[in-house]
């Protein structure tokens, strides 16, 4: 069966590259549960690959819905500015693929409950 969507965890970005490991850990798990060839880590600055980047590597292998999962705790200036702009330019350059983004992961209840426990549990 062709697969025809993808994931794009979307995550700031840093100039230290320690920082990436976290999200290689998430990404590399949820390869492990979805199709790793069709799982993308991608950044807003400081790291490669775009998001830009990531996206066109994608609709390069045939991926015609991109669900992008802006991996941030909370929804701040990025979220509410940068995105909407970041997904007309998406849709502007990949003209046939559909884009669907998720909120922010920290504001989703699930994650913020994941969290409390966790920390709850380290306590």
């Amino acid at each position: 069966m062709l697969t025809t969507s993808a994931i794009v965890l979307l995550a700031h970005g840093s100039r230290d590259k320690r920082w990436q490991a976290p999200f290689n850990a998430i990404s590399e798990q949820i390869g492990k549960r979805h199709d790793k060839k069709y799982v993308r880590l991608a950044y807003l600055q400081d790291c490669l690959p775009t998001v830009d980047e990531a996206v066109a590597d994608l609709a390069g292998e045939g991926i015609k819905k991109i669900t992008i999962i802006p991996m941030f705790l909370a929804a701040g200036t990025h979220a509410r500015k940068d995105f909407p702009n970041i997904d007309k330019r998406l849709k502007e350059n990949n003209g046939d693929v559909e884009f669907e983004w998720l909120d922010v992961f920290g504001e989703w209840p699930e994650t913020q409950e994941m969290i409390a426990g966790l920390i709850i549990d380290k306590v």
